[in-house]
């Protein structure tokens, strides 16, 4: 079951898990309005690429003690 599943975890892991989804999250949507402008089609792989930087460099960071 869900519940025994998640019984082990106390309620400041789980608070800040939520918080790192919801950045996540955010970032998302960040990414996207960011890389959106960019060229499509032939050229989409220019936003393809940005996009996949982009989402290095913030994996990066959420790993930062």
């Amino acid at each position: 079951m869900l519940v025994e599943r998640f019984d082990w975890l106390d309620d400041e892991t789980l608070i800040a898990q939520g918080e790192r989804e919801r950045r996540r999250d955010e970032l998302t949507t960040d990414i996207d309005a960011i890389v959106a402008p960019l060229p499509t089609g032939a050229a989409g792989t220019r936003r393809d690429a940005a996009s996949s930087r982009i989402s290095l460099v913030v994996a990066r960071r959420e790993q930062k003690p």
